[in-house]
């Protein structure tokens, strides 16, 4: 089968096709011919090195697909072939492998589609869908004036229309451009601020009637994640989720005596 693998660490170029051994399915497996796949942030920073996980080269890169079920192995009575499923390679063992024509899964874990939902937003809805839901679960945002940064992209714009769904009582958009706001407005946010502006804080608080969010779900980073903790109202909650420079982020002591006058979590 054809596979796009990476045999060294470093930009696009690296990425090359390549043939590969096709998977066999073993015992509880299924094997997908993959029809869509996902192309993350997080394969971006693998790709050179820079994620959490360092894969074993050569690598095929990709946590995420959709595709149809071809083959089943033994012991398998929940899938048939032809069922069409979701590929949560992420939640494996060995999170990678969707880059490639066909990929192997345990049974348990392929996700049966509705024929309704498209190969394409049901890829959309796992890495990102799921990581969105989680944080509304864990930072309810009904009743609440909520702070999405990174609004228009892949999580942040499913953050927008969970807390939209879930009555929020405003949604402010934090994005660096105004392309990016107006697609969250589309989306359900309320107000938009461009965390790149000047002022955007005073802005920011102007749109909560001078509190600041009750809620605000980062992944910028840098000064944006300590312009928002400023930002933030009494008892708020800053929920931080993957920032790209999280390694640069200190809390001194000014942030720290904000964070207990304000009473913030």
């Amino acid at each position: 089968m054809r596979a796009v693998q990476i045999s060294r660490f470093g930009g696009p170029e690296v990425l090359t096709i390549a043939e590969v051994p096709k998977p066999v399915p073993g015992p509880g497996q299924v094997r997908i011919r993959l029809q869509v796949i996902g192309v993350n942030f997080a394969d971006t920073l693998m790709r050179m090195n820079r994620y959490a996980i360092t894969p074993s080269l050569p690598a095929i890169l990709g946590s995420e697909a959709t595709g149809v079920v071809e083959n089943v192995g033994a012991g398998v009575a929940s899938m048939t072939v032809g069922q069409r499923v979701a590929v949560p390679l992420f939640a494996t063992a060995n999170p990678t492998g969707g880059y490639a024509e066909y990929a192997v899964i345990e049974a348990g874990l392929a996700v049966p589609l509705p024929d309704e939902l498209s190969f394409e937003a049901a890829t959309t809805l796992m890495v990102q869908g799921l990581t969105a839901l989680y944080l509304t679960r864990q930072a309810p945002p009904n009743g609440k004036s909520v702070l999405v940064n990174a609004a228009a992209g892949g999580v942040g714009s499913i953050l927008v229309q969970l807390a939209k769904r879930a009555g929020a009582a405003k949604i402010i958009a934090g994005a660096s451009s105004e392309n990016k706001l107006a697609l969250a407005r589309l989306l359900g946010a309320d107000f938009g601020v461009n965390y790149t502006a000047a002022g955007w804080i005073e802005k920011l608080r102007l749109f909560t009637g001078g509190s600041g969010p009750d809620i605000i779900y980062e992944s910028v980073g840098d000064a944006v994640t300590m312009d928002s903790l400023e930002a933030l109202a009494p008892l708020g909650r800053i929920i931080i989720y993957g920032a790209l420079n999280i390694q640069e982020f200190q809390i001194g002591v000014p942030e720290l005596v904000r964070l207990i006058f304000k009473s913030l979590f």
